[in-house]
Protein backbone atom coordinates (compact mmCIF):
# COMPACT_ATOMS: atom_id res chain seq x y z
CA UNK A 1 0.00 0.00 0.00
CA UNK A 2 2.50 2.35 0.81
CA UNK A 3 4.20 2.24 -2.93
CA UNK A 4 0.91 2.84 -4.59
CA UNK A 5 0.57 5.79 -1.99
CA UNK A 6 3.93 7.20 -3.40
CA UNK A 7 3.01 6.74 -7.03
CA UNK A 8 0.71 10.07 -7.28
CA UNK A 9 3.34 12.16 -5.38
CA UNK A 10 5.57 11.08 -8.26
CA UNK A 11 3.24 12.07 -11.16
CA UNK A 12 2.37 15.02 -9.44
CA UNK A 13 6.01 16.46 -8.93
CA UNK A 14 6.61 15.12 -12.43
CA UNK A 15 4.80 18.33 -14.12
CA UNK A 16 6.89 21.42 -11.88
CA UNK A 17 9.04 23.12 -13.98
CA UNK A 18 7.76 22.34 -17.05
CA UNK A 19 6.57 25.59 -19.25
CA UNK A 20 7.18 28.26 -21.57
CA UNK A 21 10.17 30.25 -20.57
CA UNK A 22 8.92 33.58 -22.18
CA UNK A 23 10.24 34.79 -25.21
CA UNK A 24 13.67 34.35 -27.22
CA UNK A 25 16.03 37.00 -25.99
CA UNK A 26 17.62 37.22 -29.12
CA UNK A 27 16.47 38.30 -32.22
CA UNK A 28 15.79 36.36 -35.52
CA UNK A 29 18.95 36.81 -37.85
CA UNK A 30 16.70 36.27 -40.75
CA UNK A 31 14.63 39.66 -41.78
CA UNK A 32 12.11 38.02 -44.43
CA UNK A 33 12.68 35.47 -47.30
CA UNK A 34 10.58 34.59 -50.30
CA UNK A 35 10.90 30.98 -51.92
CA UNK A 36 10.96 30.42 -56.06
CA UNK A 37 10.92 27.26 -58.02
CA UNK A 38 13.89 26.77 -60.98
CA UNK A 39 13.14 25.86 -64.89
CA UNK A 40 15.73 25.54 -67.17
CA UNK A 41 18.07 23.88 -69.47
CA UNK A 42 21.40 22.08 -69.67
CA UNK A 43 23.72 22.06 -72.94
CA UNK A 44 26.31 19.31 -71.79
CA UNK A 45 29.95 20.59 -72.31
CA UNK A 46 31.35 17.24 -73.21
CA UNK A 47 30.54 13.15 -72.30
CA UNK A 48 32.24 11.50 -69.34
CA UNK A 49 35.97 9.96 -69.94
CA UNK A 50 35.92 6.58 -70.84
CA UNK A 51 39.96 5.89 -70.12
CA UNK A 52 39.84 3.14 -67.96
CA UNK A 53 38.30 -0.62 -67.89
CA UNK A 54 35.33 -0.07 -64.70
CA UNK A 55 35.83 -3.18 -64.38
CA UNK A 56 39.54 -3.12 -63.52
CA UNK A 57 40.64 0.17 -63.21
CA UNK A 58 43.38 -0.48 -65.58
CA UNK A 59 43.50 1.19 -69.41
CA UNK A 60 42.05 1.33 -72.14
CA UNK A 61 38.47 2.09 -71.42
CA UNK A 62 35.81 -0.13 -72.04
CA UNK A 63 32.96 1.80 -73.96
CA UNK A 64 31.12 3.24 -70.83
CA UNK A 65 31.96 6.40 -69.14
CA UNK A 66 34.15 6.01 -66.03
CA UNK A 67 31.83 8.40 -64.10
CA UNK A 68 28.48 7.14 -63.14
CA UNK A 69 25.75 8.76 -62.10
CA UNK A 70 25.98 12.96 -61.47
CA UNK A 71 27.80 14.41 -64.28
CA UNK A 72 27.52 18.40 -64.31
CA UNK A 73 29.85 19.39 -66.78
CA UNK A 74 27.95 21.90 -69.53
CA UNK A 75 26.43 24.91 -69.40
CA UNK A 76 23.34 25.20 -66.77
CA UNK A 77 20.96 28.19 -67.95
CA UNK A 78 17.83 29.19 -65.47
CA UNK A 79 15.42 31.18 -64.53
CA UNK A 80 13.16 31.32 -60.91
CA UNK A 81 9.58 31.97 -60.40
CA UNK A 82 8.10 32.99 -56.84
CA UNK A 83 6.21 30.88 -55.14
CA UNK A 84 6.00 33.07 -51.99
CA UNK A 85 7.06 36.21 -49.93
CA UNK A 86 7.02 37.72 -46.56
CA UNK A 87 9.70 40.46 -47.63
CA UNK A 88 8.89 44.00 -48.73
CA UNK A 89 9.75 45.26 -51.06
CA UNK A 90 9.23 41.51 -53.22
CA UNK A 91 12.96 40.69 -54.30
CA UNK A 92 13.32 40.55 -57.63
CA UNK A 93 15.41 38.02 -59.23
CA UNK A 94 17.37 38.31 -62.84
CA UNK A 95 15.56 37.15 -65.80
CA UNK A 96 18.47 34.02 -66.52
CA UNK A 97 20.93 32.88 -64.04
CA UNK A 98 23.69 30.54 -65.87
CA UNK A 99 27.18 28.62 -64.67
CA UNK A 100 29.10 26.36 -66.50
CA UNK A 101 30.79 23.33 -64.80
CA UNK A 102 34.45 22.31 -66.49
CA UNK A 103 36.38 18.83 -66.28
CA UNK A 104 39.67 18.75 -64.51
CA UNK A 105 40.69 15.96 -66.44
CA UNK A 106 44.13 15.09 -63.91
CA UNK A 107 45.21 11.57 -63.41
CA UNK A 108 45.86 11.53 -59.88
CA UNK A 109 42.60 13.86 -58.77
CA UNK A 110 40.13 14.81 -61.49
CA UNK A 111 38.01 17.60 -60.79
CA UNK A 112 35.95 20.27 -61.83
CA UNK A 113 35.96 23.91 -62.41
CA UNK A 114 32.80 26.55 -61.64
CA UNK A 115 32.41 29.44 -63.72
CA UNK A 116 29.30 32.49 -63.34
CA UNK A 117 28.33 33.40 -66.25
CA UNK A 118 25.02 35.54 -64.89
CA UNK A 119 25.02 37.62 -63.04
CA UNK A 120 28.51 39.31 -63.79
CA UNK A 121 30.98 37.31 -61.59
CA UNK A 122 33.04 40.59 -61.75
CA UNK A 123 30.24 42.44 -59.47
CA UNK A 124 29.23 39.72 -57.62
CA UNK A 125 30.13 37.44 -54.12
CA UNK A 126 29.18 34.08 -54.82
CA UNK A 127 29.95 30.51 -54.31
CA UNK A 128 29.29 27.85 -57.05
CA UNK A 129 29.34 23.78 -56.87
CA UNK A 130 27.16 20.94 -58.07
CA UNK A 131 26.57 17.62 -55.58
CA UNK A 132 25.07 14.36 -56.82
CA UNK A 133 21.91 14.11 -55.09
CA UNK A 134 21.28 10.52 -55.36
CA UNK A 135 19.71 8.08 -58.14
CA UNK A 136 21.52 10.40 -60.86
CA UNK A 137 20.61 13.55 -59.83
CA UNK A 138 22.66 16.34 -60.14
CA UNK A 139 21.77 19.52 -57.67
CA UNK A 140 24.22 22.52 -58.07
CA UNK A 141 24.23 25.25 -55.98
CA UNK A 142 24.77 29.02 -56.56
CA UNK A 143 25.05 31.19 -53.91
CA UNK A 144 24.56 34.93 -54.11
CA UNK A 145 25.30 37.66 -51.64
CA UNK A 146 25.14 41.50 -51.86
CA UNK A 147 27.86 43.69 -51.24
CA UNK A 148 27.01 43.58 -47.10
CA UNK A 149 26.27 40.36 -46.97
CA UNK A 150 22.83 40.76 -46.27
CA UNK A 151 20.55 40.18 -48.86
CA UNK A 152 21.47 36.50 -49.84
CA UNK A 153 20.52 33.86 -52.75
CA UNK A 154 20.23 30.17 -52.46
CA UNK A 155 19.78 28.75 -56.13
CA UNK A 156 19.39 25.21 -56.34
CA UNK A 157 18.95 23.95 -60.03
CA UNK A 158 18.59 19.83 -60.26
CA UNK A 159 19.30 18.13 -63.47
CA UNK A 160 18.41 14.21 -64.13
CA UNK A 161 21.65 12.82 -65.53
CA UNK A 162 19.48 10.50 -67.27
CA UNK A 163 17.86 13.01 -69.46
CA UNK A 164 21.03 15.25 -69.91
CA UNK A 165 19.39 17.78 -72.11
CA UNK A 166 16.89 19.12 -69.28
CA UNK A 167 14.65 20.08 -68.12
CA UNK A 168 16.71 21.52 -64.88
CA UNK A 169 14.17 22.03 -61.76
CA UNK A 170 14.37 22.87 -58.16
CA UNK A 171 14.02 25.25 -55.90
CA UNK A 172 15.53 28.61 -54.46
CA UNK A 173 14.89 30.98 -51.78
CA UNK A 174 15.83 35.28 -51.14
CA UNK A 175 16.61 36.16 -47.80
CA UNK A 176 17.21 39.25 -45.78
CA UNK A 177 19.58 38.80 -42.70
CA UNK A 178 20.57 41.34 -39.50
CA UNK A 179 23.85 40.49 -39.95
CA UNK A 180 26.17 39.90 -42.95
CA UNK A 181 26.52 36.29 -44.07
CA UNK A 182 29.78 34.25 -44.88
CA UNK A 183 30.77 35.29 -48.19
CA UNK A 184 34.35 34.08 -50.18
Amino acid sequence: MRFLAFVPLLLLGAGCGVGDDGPPTTPEPRVCQAHFTVAGQFALGMPSPDKVNNDTGDPPGDGKPDINGCWPVGTWTFSVTQTDNDCTPAPTPLSEYKFTVGFVDDPVEPGYTYTLATPNPATTKSRLGVSSGGGGLCVGSVELFSEDGKQTWNLQPALDVFNTSGPLTGQAEYAEWNESQTYP
